[in-house]
């Protein structure tokens, strides 16, 4: 994207802000009644974004509004005006054959001109994604919003999941919980109101710890409590919930991850690096994918009778012990047995052990053990003992229809 900055106002809900103002979906706009002023967005030359089918312009339709001319590879297209009797949204949408393309608006400067954004799609199967975060934000921003222009644009992007991620910045902030409740479950109420056939997930705040005079590190107990908040404003609206905090490893996880090499967090403990993100990325998008599976008791108990195989797929890191029970492989007073499956080799803190573990889940049924023994005496006075074995365990889901078996193979 590019533009003339210079001649461009920009506006976001702020701290100090009170007034409710028409920003949209994406929480902020860009305006101008100046002649000449442009932005252009173009199609990527990366795997990603390279090309283009639409082209969607969300403005401000409003009394005394002005005019502006849109050009589409270099042509102009037309002339829209913003003008009208009320104050609402207004659309001007351009259709390209697919592949690469650039969209520009340009001000006329008869009167102001307020732009919310661009949506660029291919009319292709494929995932689109509006990421529309603002730095610095709190929760309670959307109530400033104008509410009919916000709804207008988010069933505009007709979204069949809506995320909401907030608490970080309000970690800091003194405001009464519940007050804070109460505004997240107004933010998350209007979201299922008006989209109501979308999923939605909210994503609490990060680890933040608090840095002491000495330099060292102390839990941020408001942390939790807005977890808990918003925990409970997920439940009641019929939302997922990402505890960040848990994904991290818990309070204080944040100092660890800033002090890996290479760095998972940021040296201001509150953000994570790119790789950080790129992490959370993944086991955010592995959540989704997998989901909670919607059944009744009896829908519940035909899928677990007919369950095969329980695959387990773990990243880990650092010092780790991984190992598999259930409460039917127990003693003789009823505690469970642990089978270990892997650990790590040392006590390791800085990441670089990094790695993937899949195991299957069962419980042992047999086993069985066959190996060579070789032993050599008084070889030019040497005795020369060798021994190879291979160890065969034989697992099995809990399953009453399962008759095969899965086998483990291990060498000594």
């Amino acid at each position: 994207m590019e533009s003339s900055r210079r001649n461009w106002d920009s506006e976001k809900v702020r701290g100090g802000t009170r007034d409710i103002d028409h920003f949209g979906v994406a929480g902020t706009y860009v305006e101008s009644d100046r002649a000449g002023a442009w932005g252009r967005v173009s199609t990527d030359d990366g795997e990603l974004g390279s090309k283009a089918s639409l082209f969607d312009v969300y403005y401000l339709q409003q009394p005394e509004g002005g005019s502006f001319d849109v050009f589409v590879d270099g042509r102009r297209t037309e002339r829209v005006s913003t003008a009208g009797e009320g104050t609402q949204g207004g659309y001007a949408t351009y259709r390209v054959p697919d592949g690469e393309h650039q969209l520009e608006v340009r001000t006329v400067g008869d009167g102001m001109v307020r732009f919310f954004g661009v949506a660029v799609e291919r009319e292709t199967p494929g995932v689109i994604v509006d990421t529309l975060g603002i730095n610095g934000a709190r929760a309670r921003y959307h109530l400033l919003w104008d509410d009919t222009l916000y709804r207008e644009h988010l069933r505009r992007r007709q979204p069949d999941l809506v995320v909401i991620a907030y608490g970080t910045n309000e970690s800091g902030d003194e405001v009464p919980i519940e007050r804070y409740e109460q505004r997240v479950r107004e933010v998350m109420t209007r979201i299922r109101e008006t989209t109501p056939d979308a999923s939605c997930l909210l994503v609490g705040p990060s680890d933040r710890p608090v840095r002491r005079d000495d330099g060292s590190y102390e839990d941020r107990p408001r942390t939790h409590q807005l977890i808990e908040a918003q925990h409970r404003v997920a439940v009641q609206t019929g939302c997922g919930f990402f505890d960040l905090v848990a994904f991290s490893g818990g309070p204080l996880s944040m100092v660890e991850w800033s002090a890996a090499d290479p760095a998972f967090g940021a040296p201001d403990h509150v953000h994570y690096t790119r790789r950080g993100y790129e992490r959370l990325g993944q086991s955010l998008l592995a959540a989704l994918l997998e989901g909670p599976l919607l059944l009744d008791e009896f829908e519940a108990h035909q899928v677990v009778a007919h369950i095969e195989e329980a695959r387990f797929r773990l990243v880990l890191a650092n010092d780790y012990r991984v190992e598999m029970a259930s409460d039917r492989q127990t003693d003789l007073d009823g505690v469970p047995q642990y089978r270990l499956v892997t650990r790590a080799d040392g006590n390791t803190k800085d990441f670089v052990n990094q790695r993937e573990v899949v195991f299957s889940y069962g419980l042992p049924t047999a086993a069985q053990t066959y190996g060579v023994t070789a032993e050599i005496r008084d070889f030019h006075g040497f005795d020369l003992y060798s021994e190879f074995n291979v160890n065969t365990q034989y697992l099995k889901y809990p399953t009453p229809n399962l008759s095969n078996r899965v086998t483990v193979s291990g060498i000594a």
